[in-house]
């Protein structure tokens, strides 16, 4: 946990850099590990996850994100992962917990850029 907090303190330094696709792709697959591990911690703490809709979104948001080949595709992942990463965070803060936010790539390159 130490680590991913010292790895999310570090992106906030350089988050308003442009990335490569590729390391894009790093940082929100990165994302969704932590928005996994988060969705434990509430389903252990009595979070009802009907269905795993969450967790199974989740995965399949990892898978996406793995996939795209283009920025725009990437854009697309990362935008449903804010809203996980929202629903997740609110259902913590209404159980008086809280979470740091996650920084998502805003400025996604290709090769050619």
């Amino acid at each position: 946990m130490i680590f991913l907090i010292y790895i999310l303190v570090l992106r906030v330094i350089v988050m308003n850099d442009p990335l490569s696709l590729w390391e894009a792709k790093k940082m929100t697959i990165d994302n969704f590990n932590v928005l996994l591990a988060w969705l434990k911690q509430c389903v252990d703490d009595g979070l009802i996850d009907l269905g795993d809709e969450y967790y199974n979104e989740i995965l399949n948001l990892l898978d996406q994100a793995d996939l795209a080949k283009t920025p725009a595709e990437l854009t697309e992942v990362i935008t449903l992962g804010k809203i996980l990463e929202t629903d997740i965070d609110a259902w913590l803060v209404y159980h008086g917990r809280t979470s740091i936010a996650l920084s998502w790539p805003t400025h996604i390159y290709t090769e050619r850029d």
